[in-house]
């Protein structure tokens, strides 16, 4: 628990570090910080209630960044990327890249097939879990704009 606790501090203060050193707008620093919380604390979550299934847990906590930043970019009118980006930067599988390249500069190939494969589900849980919320918001922005056009369309044959 206290671990936990100590890597859910560190996805916080690295994900507010992140953002300064990308110059995020200040009244946008704590929020960002809080979807880098928002993202380690789910996968946690995840990866112990999931049967330590790297993929499923990454996915997850993926998807929730992603409409976390979605919400919080129509709540504060910014952009969805500036609250997506940093809140996934503690899902990056850096380690697993860094063991991979070892292990296959050292010509351990097994070793460096296994981190390969954990690195390439952290990735595609990453992916997957924004497209698919990405996806969603933008079809709901072209029914919504879709519907404004008709109603206007309709006022103005009235």
């Amino acid at each position: 628990m206290e671990q936990m606790i100590i890597q859910l501090i560190c996805a916080t203060l690295g994900t507010f570090a992140f953002s300064m050193v990308f110059h995020l707008r200040k009244e946008f620093l704590g929020w960002a910080a809080l979807g880098g919380f928002l993202s380690w604390a789910v996968y946690l979550l995840m990866l112990h209630g999931a049967e330590k299934n790297t993929f499923i847990s990454c996915l997850v906590s993926a998807v929730c960044v992603a409409f976390y930043g979605e919400i919080m970019a129509r709540k504060l009118h910014g952009p969805a990327t500036v609250f997506i980006i940093p809140g996934v930067l503690p899902l990056i599988p850096g380690s697993g890249l860094f063991y991979t390249m070892s292990y296959a500069v050292s010509a351990d190939w097994d070793l460096a097939q296994h981190y390969g494969f954990i690195t390439i589900q952290f990735a595609l849980g990453i992916a997957i879990g924004i497209s698919l919320v990405m996806g969603i918001f933008s079809m709901a922005r072209n029914v919504s704009d879709n519907h404004k056009a008709m109603m206007r369309k309709r006022q103005k044959t009235e």
